[in-house]
């Protein structure tokens, strides 16, 4: 009787085995192309999207480093400083923000009392400006701008 037994467990593990080598459990290679199919329609789609948010955020923050350098000029200037400056923000990829007066001089009559953040593009051409006049606070563009910049809410 052990030996059938035996026989038995013995035949019942290789059928165990058998089936479990049976079983398929990676992908097959079409479902690998169709994902990766997807995947590249979906970064098709993203990546350009994604380059306009950039440039939208170049944007904001080049209106914040003239809201804030207008602001330090007038704190200084309503402070008693006769001749006060203001901090030159830093270029970045996107934007410039030339001083064409005496570097960081708030009132400079060179400069038009006009604080300037240049737009420019990939081969270092400005085309078109962002500007705050010092005196009256008037906010401004210079050239063609596109349709979603705008002063509105500083």
């Amino acid at each position: 009787m052990t030996s059938e037994v035996f026989i038995k467990t013995l035949n019942s593990r290789m059928e165990l085995m058998a089936n479990q080598l049976n079983t398929n459990k990676g992908f097959s290679l079409v479902e690998l192309v169709v994902v990766i199919a997807v995947l590249a329609i979906l970064s098709a789609v993203a990546i350009p999207a994604f380059v306009g948010v950039q440039e939208r955020a170049a944007v904001e923050v080049a209106k914040q480093h003239l809201i804030n350098a207008f602001k330090e000029c007038l704190v200084k200037n309503s402070g008693g400083d006769s001749n006060p400056t203001y901090t030159i923000p830093p270029n970045n990829k996107y934007f410039e923000f030339p001083d064409s007066g005496n570097d960081g001089v708030c009132f400079s009559p060179s400069s038009g009392n006009i604080l300037t953040a240049a737009r420019k593009n990939d081969s270092g051409v400005s085309t078109f400006n962002l500007n705050i006049n010092l005196k009256t606070g008037e906010k401004s563009y210079e050239r063609a701008i596109p349709s979603y910049v705008n002063w509105e809410g500083f």
